[in-house]
């Protein structure tokens, strides 16, 4: 039986081929009444941060910013978290972003059951 040589074998391997999957993203802004005279939680800031941290991460991109300005956290009773969560449900965003959580809510209970139980029944 004849040897066959194998220094010209060309690797008909190809590259692995990767899609990105693009998350649309609520940006969320809550100012309140006391975090009014705290430097670095203004709403230009947060926005900012925001902004900054999509810049660094190509598979997100805003939505749209929800802001409440002058409501405090402690409740959800919130005209723009209600938007946000209605959205949410529509399948309209995918991702919600905020500076802190203390942004999205003061009460950790309540805060914990939309990022816990909720928001991952919407996906």
């Amino acid at each position: 039986m004849a040897r066959k040589s194998r220094k010209n074998l060309e690797t008909t391997a190809s590259a692995p081929s990767y899609t990105t999957t693009i998350y649309n993203v609520a940006a969320y802004i809550r100012l309140s009444v006391e975090d009014n005279h705290k430097k670095g939680d203004s709403i230009e800031t947060q926005k900012a941060i925001l902004e900054n941290y999509i810049a660094q991460n190509p598979d997100l991109k805003i939505s749209s910013f929800y802001i409440d300005n002058g409501i405090s956290g402690t409740t959800f009773e919130r005209p723009q978290i209600k938007d946000i969560l209605a959205d949410a449900e529509s399948g309209v965003i995918k991702c919600i972003i905020v500076k802190d959580l203390s942004r999205l809510g003061r009460s950790a209970i309540d805060t914990g059951y939309y990022i816990e139980k909720y928001l991952p029944t919407l996906g």
